[in-house]
């Protein structure tokens, strides 16, 4: 992920991550910059587990209420301080095991708490709740009335985990504050899910004077066949018989390129 954030050269405030794999915090996944809290699963269970860095110039506190770890959803929330109004942050995970019905019943009663605050919210997660079925799935459906009902809307609209038989959006960015400037997604095969991001006018007890250059890559047919053309040509030799030195040498050659 390091690798990853150094090749867009931009510094988010905010990184939420799902499906972390840890019981609790690790000091080996820091990053330079930021505070990380993490809700891990329990004990002895694969998978799963929640985790969010905050950048280390934000004024910020966990918020254990809102915090959930059940069998049908994991959950952790911050609280950022800012002059104009709280920002509350949740990063939400929905084991696709479970159904979307009991997940419902334990994210609903989150939201009635969150409404009751009057924050700004933002919630990110990996709901694997296909949104692209909403009008042909009643669990889908459903979902989104929970939102609709909430006043929160999901601003990420394209596929964000893509195999050669399926494209579904089940990782989004839910909002009660369309007053952002801009959310997409990276096009970077980092993990079997596409990263989503979203930049927002409200960046408390930042430099203001400091600016940051966003760039969007272009992908018409003459630069794909570059890009292709590129890696053809490039040398893939790795010199490495460890497989975790030779995958990010690989992935490090691979993100100058692309």
């Amino acid at each position: 992920m390091t690798l990853f954030l150094d090749s867009i050269q931009s510094k988010f405030s905010i990184i939420g991550v799902t499906e972390t794999w840890l019981s609790e915090y690790d000091s080996y996944y820091d990053i330079d910059d930021y505070t990380l809290c993490v809700n891990g699963r329990a004990e002895g269970k694969r998978g799963g587990g929640v985790g969010v860095y905050v950048k280390n110039d934000f004024d910020f506190f966990r918020n254990y209420d809102l915090d959930v770890n059940t069998s049908c959803m994991e959950s952790i929330f911050v609280e950022i301080n800012n002059p104009q109004t709280n920002i509350i942050l949740g990063v939400i995970y929905r084991p696709p095991s479970h159904s979307v019905q009991s997940f419902l019943e334990e994210f609903v009663p989150i939201l009635d708490i969150v409404n009751r605050e009057n924050k700004i919210l933002y919630l990110i997660g990996d709901y694997n709740i296909n949104l692209l079925n909403v009008q042909s799935c009643q669990n889908v459906n459903d979902f989104v009335d929970v939102l609709m009902t909430n006043s929160l809307c999901p601003i990420i609209h394209y596929p964000t985990r893509i195999t050669n038989n399926s494209q579904t959006l089940i990782d989004n960015i839910l909002t009660n504050n369309l007053d952002y400037i801009h959310s997409g997604l990276f096009l970077v095969d980092i993990s079997d899910h596409l990263p989503i991001y979203f930049v927002s006018k409200f960046c408390p007890n930042m430099n203001r004077q400091e600016s940051t250059d966003f760039y969007v890559r272009d992908f018409k047919q003459e630069n794909v066949r570059k890009f292709v053309e590129i890696v053809g040509n490039s040398d893939w030799t790795v010199l490495s018989e460890d497989a975790n030195v030779a995958y990010e040498l690989f992935l490090s050659k691979f993100l100058r390129i692309y």
